[in-house]
């Protein structure tokens, strides 16, 4: 599906969001007064101070300061993408997301798909339960030391042998034919014939971050079958490029995560996890890709790899190495676990125990020793042609790194091992981000950058109540103020008074991608210095805030008449009345108040 989502349909989203259930879903609350709290689940802690207001909806901790919305808490808790968030959310609704792309597709729901697939999941689990039907294949999961209680958490399953065990069943339960077809259970043969996909096959149901089964890796127990794995096809819902094994788990069982552990096969993950290892994950017969790193690295900035023991492992770890260089940033790190020839982490965990693998883990290569130890194979770098060999060779691979200053210590190793100046390699090996200078400017007048208290008070009032906003008739003076703040309080005022039903979430969520949305999601997490009673300190922000306007006005004014300029009449008198306004602000304010009530 191609367009934006339109934002007024992702304000209705965190309007009629119920933030309390989100949240109780996944941690528990306990109501005190008028919100709930509980531990935080972003960081550890014996004294609860995460708390949630169902009415601003709007979560914040007091020791770690996370805070946010409705989508805000899917994007932490979940690790889900802002789309993924919205999506959920929409889910939640039982709303179909919207685009606003000039080229309106009809909106495809996969509910079905989903259906068909979690169906064939629960029959493969069933399956495995049955000693007569899968005799050789719990002979199999005990040969390889897997338990019950693991094989339950991954869902494993069974696919029986024969051609057609899967459609009758499933088709008892509301799935036709075409729709087996679609999901990719039942393959279509020359003939026309139509047959499960796996069998014989040990199963492991694959699945999103909302734990959805996407698809399917099935293994042989017959040696003399092959594949020795074989996938679901690519599904609209199940890309293999994008999808890790064993991540939905991970998540579920880690409350944080801070290094994710990438290995090759569905048996590595399952067994780290037996052995109380469960950050691992998979990925799916296929390299890893760039997608596959941005989803690690959307929650954790370590990533090891760690494959088999061989020539075939080197070289995917190397192709890891590549995939990597250009989403290396200041915090995120990329490193190699290489375990001894002929093992994998199955067997290595199983036959060292989790001690020996956690040590080995600490051990893992960082990705820049990886690096030179691999372009330095088979080069004699005492010799030129070695150096300059090792140039080549370096040469493409640091140009692809986006990190500054992660490539620039990456070019003085490089200077070091082939004996150039690193000016020399600058030229050779050009920054892909150098521009041109820019022509140089006056410097800026200083000026006051801090907001002042009235303005941010007034904010962080809004920001708990938005509801104030529509009590304020004639705020235009605000936006003529020269104090930083000024024009973004106004611009609050306006949209909440386009919004009567604002909650502190909906008005956070307006402003998330605006440059000042990090500046009011950190206001809004601030305490109110008195809400029981918000109208009259909201007022006395706006006298604050008008007196200041007086005073910028007359000062103006007096400025102009001591330069020798000749104030008219009306410029005249206009000095009076802000001057009578200054000395007696009250009855200025009262006659303001009793306007507005008219």
């Amino acid at each position: 599906m191609s367009g934006k989502i339109p934002k007024d349909f992702i304000q209705q989203l965190i309007a009629k969001a119920d933030l309390t259930d989100l949240v109780s879903h996944r941690i528990d609350l306990k109501r005190v007064g008028n919100i709930y709290k509980a531990c935080c689940p972003f960081h550890q802690e014996k004294t609860p101070s995460f708390t949630v207001d169902s009415v601003k909806q709007f979560y914040y901790c007091f020791g770690c300061h996370a805070h946010g919305n409705a989508i805000d808490f899917l994007l932490q808790y979940d690790h889900l993408s802002f789309i993924e968030a919205i999506e959920e959310l929409a889910r939640l609704q039982g709303v179909d997301v919207p685009r606003s792309d000039a080229v309106i597709e009809p909106q495809e729901s996969f509910d079905p798909l989903f259906k068909a697939l979690e169906e064939a999941n629960q029959f493969f689990q069933k399956q495995l339960r049955l000693p007569e039907v899968a005799k050789d294949a719990i002979e199999y999961l005990k040969q390889r030391g897997l338990n019950g209680e693991t094989a339950k958490e991954f869902e494993i399953g069974f696919a029986p042998a024969g051609w057609h065990n899967l459609q009758a069943p499933l088709q008892s339960h509301g799935i036709s034919e075409q729709r087996l077809l679609d999901a990719g259970l039942l393959v279509s043969g020359d003939k026309g014939n139509r047959y499960d996909r796996f069998r014989n096959r040990i199963m492991f149901p694959i699945r999103n971050r909302r734990g959805q089964t996407i698809g399917f890796g099935g293994r042989i127990i017959d040696p003399n079958d092959n594949p020795k794995y074989l996938n679901s096809p690519e599904l609209p819902v199940f890309h293999k490029g994008r999808e890790l094994y064993g991540l939905f788990e991970a998540t579920k069982r880690l409350r944080k995560i801070t290094r994710l552990l990438v290995v090759e096969g569905y048996m590595d993950v399952v067994s780290l996890a037996q052995f109380g290892i469960h950050n691992a994950v998979a990925t799916l017969g296929t390299a890893v890709t760039a997608d596959h790193l941005q989803k690690v690295f959307r929650i954790c900035d370590e990533v090891v790899f760690s494959f088999d023991g061989d020539a075939a492992g080197y070289k995917a770890a190397w192709k890891a190495l590549e995939i990597s260089l250009p989403l290396l940033n200041g915090k995120r790190q990329a490193k190699f676990l290489f375990l001894p020839e002929k093992e994998d982490p199955d067997s290595f965990v199983r036959s060292q125990g989790t001690e020996q693998f956690e040590i080995a883990l600490e051990r893992a290569v960082p990705l820049s020793q990886f690096f030179w130890s691999h372009l330095s194979i088979e080069l004699d770098l005492s010799s030129i042609d070695g150096r300059s060999k090792m140039v080549d060779l370096a040469k493409p691979l640091i140009q692809q790194i986006q990190n500054m200053p992660y490539r620039e210590m990456m070019l003085q190793e490089l200077a070091l091992q082939v004996r150039l100046p690193n000016a020399d390699l600058d030229k050779m090996i050009p920054n892909p981000k150098a521009a041109p200078p820019l022509p140089q400017s006056p410097p800026p007048k200083p000026r006051n950058k801090s907001m002042p208290s009235a303005i941010r008070s007034a904010i962080v009032q809004l920001l708990h109540q938005p509801t104030l906003g529509s009590t304020e008739k004639d705020y235009g003076f605000i936006q003529n103020l020269p104090d930083p703040g000024a024009a973004l309080l106004a611009e609050l005022i306006t949209f909440t008074q386009e919004h009567h039903t604002l909650s502190t979430g909906g008005l956070l969520e307006h402003w998330r991608d605006h440059e000042s949305g990090a500046l009011l999601s950190k206001l809004a997490a601030q305490p109110l210095l008195l809400e029981t009673n918000a109208e009259a300190q909201w007022s006395e922000f706006m006298q604050t805030l008008r007196k200041r306007s007086w005073e910028q006005q007359l000062e103006t004014l007096k400025q102009k008449s001591r330069l020798g300029e000749v104030l008219s009449p009306q410029e005249q008198v206009e000095m009076i009345r802000l001057t009578q306004c200054l000395l007696q602000p009250k009855s200025f304010f009262s006659d303001i108040n009793s306007d507005q009530n008219h």
